[in-house]
């Protein structure tokens, strides 16, 4: 399997266990109140016992935390960067979406840039 496609699969594990086991029957009253109750919520969930690990998910910090890889000395170049004049509709095109740009700027030269 595919390194990417396993950590989107990770990923998409971990936000279906956020989804049924901490949103439901919360409210948040801010995206800071969000955070707050997810702190709270993830130090109890770090501490139960884990069915298929078989054992607790704080257990494997340690060991997690070891086998990870410094960082490069100079970051990676991420994302891309294109040239284009911009058209009259006024709209960016951008991967499969088009993204609306002030119509002042129309048939001037813009860099698009995209961060990862």
């Amino acid at each position: 399997m595919h390194s990417t496609t396993r950590s989107k699969g990770l990923v998409e594990r971990a936000n279906g266990y956020l989804e049924t086991s901490f949103l439901p029957g919360r409210g948040f009253s801010s995206p800071a109140d969000f955070n707050t109750q997810l702190v709270d919520w993830l130090v109890r969930a770090n501490i139960r016992q884990h069915r298929v690990l078989g054992c607790r998910p704080i257990d494997r910090w340690e060991a997690d935390w070891a086998a990870m890889l410094e960082l490069p000395p100079i970051a990676p170049v991420v994302g891309w960067r294109a040239g284009t004049r911009l058209p009259r509709d006024h709209y960016v095109p951008l991967d499969s979406n088009d993204y609306p740009v002030h119509p002042s700027v129309i048939g001037r030269r813009a860099i698009v840039k995209t961060c990862g």
